[in-house]
């Protein structure tokens, strides 16, 4: 029954309560900062942890993305994906590696964001810098990137395949960044193999400091030529893309291009030579080398996965991600946690206070485990043997964007059914108040499940502004009214 504690006993009689206060942290830290401001961006969480994704490829007519590090952001982490070199028929291109950097010192920053394009199966690189290649055969992968004045973290692209030839062995698969290509497939001719075709050789992979070497044209036998090497390997300190595969010369295969910094190289050519007394000899191309990857040292924390664990396929994607800094809860006491009563509830009537908190008018109960709290051991009844308001007032540090938050629901004792609750905000330099009013059906609800809300309310201030944070019950009860716990108070812009 209302008024009786678990024990049966009767409530406390009124008493005025002294408590040093005791910050509570709301439920979901706030934020006003929308976690993704740039265009082609995808927002994911909108919790402690914030996090903006990109995955549509730039090209050359496409701006860099760009995005606005919040003032307030702690630790951002940062991650990209390298995009995959192309694949030609059954030859596949190799995938881009994944590059993860967490830095402390963004916040405030803006960062210039490219996502690398995925290597054409024609002959066409990726975007930014994937190596071309030539006919019968795929583009590098480009590198995705982030940077803020300097470069941050780069994901090296995959090379690319060769196409394989219509008598001889398949082409060169692309190399995974981080990892030469592969050869071109050869056959032997002649009934008792006398003569060997070898395929073009493969691209070299790329570091961070050097591009890989470009491979060999593919060997044959009798008037025929060797085919010509793959493109020169991307210079080191530049970013630029690997070499560009090699031509068939002499209708003999091309080697694979050199991975470059930072992308994918591209694949060499096959061809096919006709041999007196040994028919046609067909070699594949080689494969393009992978590109390299790098995370700046400022990282804290930093890690690539490249080679065989190159993750990367199709285009390349960045995710940015920040948890943001502690704000202070400019609200002392916001759980009603101290002093801690007895069992049950005890009423606090006006002028009387609960901690920092005011009884401005009425009375209002401190519920000790008498339902489930929202936090902590104590909450609010906000009508105790009479319709009740607490306030507490504060000093804005700062000019900017404030959010109360808080947890309300309704004492399930007794009616009315539907409890009403009036939050506002008010200070002698503001013209008027910031009210909010929030009403809670106690159908259903028990003390076991009283079916706490999450409520908040924003304003904006200037430094120094006294504020009044006033909640007040608005049930039209004696006692059983709208009850309050966990609020808070923080800068949110």
């Amino acid at each position: 029954m209302r008024g009786l504690n678990p024990n049966g006993l009767r409530r406390a009689a009124p008493a005025t309560i002294a408590l040093a206060g005791l910050c509570l942290v709301a439920a979901q830290p706030a934020s006003a900062v929308d976690p993704c401001t740039a265009a082609g961006g995808v927002p994911g969480s909108d919790g402690p942890a914030q996090t903006c994704t990109f995955t549509v490829a730039n090209s050359a007519g496409l701006p860099a993305y760009t995005f606005a590090v919040p003032a307030n952001a702690g630790a951002v982490t940062i991650t990209a994906y390298g995009a995959q070199g192309g694949g030609m028929g059954t030859s596949t291109g190799g995938k881009g590696a994944e590059a993860d950097g967490t830095f402390s010192a963004l916040a405030g920053q803006t960062l210039t964001i490219v996502v690398a394009g995925a290597g054409n199966t024609s002959t066409t690189g990726g975007y930014p810098d994937g190596a071309g290649a030539q006919v019968n055969a795929a583009g590098g992968g480009g590198g995705s990137r982030v940077s803020a004045g300097s470069l941050l973290v780069l994901a090296g692209g995959g090379g690319g395949a060769a196409g394989a030839v219509s008598n001889g062995g398949l082409g060169g698969n692309g190399g995974n960044a981080g990892a030469a290509g592969t050869s071109g497939g050869g056959i032997t001719s002649g009934d008792h193999n006398q003569f060997s075709v070898v395929g073009g050789s493969p691209g070299g992979a790329a570091s961070n400091v050097a591009g890989g070497s470009a491979g060999n044209g593919g060997h044959t036998v009798g008037t025929c030529n060797t085919g010509s090497s793959g493109g020169a390997a991307g210079t080191a300190g530049s970013n630029v893309g690997g070499g560009t595969g090699g031509f068939g010369f002499a209708n003999n295969s091309g080697g694979g291009g050199g991975g470059g910094l930072f992308g994918g190289g591209g694949a060499g050519s096959g061809a096919r030579c006709v041999t007196a007394g040994f028919g046609t000899l067909t070699s594949a191309g080689g494969g393009g080398g992978g590109g390299s990857s790098f995370v700046d040292s400022s990282a804290t924390v930093s890690h690539i996965n490249d080679g065989a664990n190159a993750p990367q396929t199709g285009a390349g994607a960045v995710v940015v991600g920040y948890t943001p800094a502690a704000v202070p809860n400019l609200i002392k006491d916001g759980g009603f946690e101290k002093p801690v009563e007895p069992a049950g509830n005890t009423t606090i009537t006006a002028p009387g206070k609960v901690g920092p908190w005011h009884v401005t008018t009425g009375s209002v109960d401190v519920a000790h485990d008498y339902w489930q709290n929202a936090a902590g051991s104590q909450s609010l009844d906000l009508a105790g043997l009479a319709t009740g308001a607490v306030a507490q007032s504060f000093a804005l540090p700062a000019t900017g964007t404030f959010t109360a938050r808080y947890r309300y629901a309704g004492n399930p004792d007794c009616g009315p059914v539907v409890k009403h609750l009036l939050v506002s905000l008010d200070s002698p330099s503001w013209g008027s108040p910031v009210t909010a009013t929030k009403t809670f059906d106690v159908t259903g609800h028990g003390l076991g499940n009283i079916g706490w809300k999450g409520g908040s309310i924003s304003f904006p201030g200037t430094s120094g502004d006294l504020v009044t944070l006033t909640f007040a019950d608005q049930s039209g009860v004696t006692f059983c009214g709208a009850t309050l716990d966990a609020v808070s108070v923080k800068q949110t812009a």
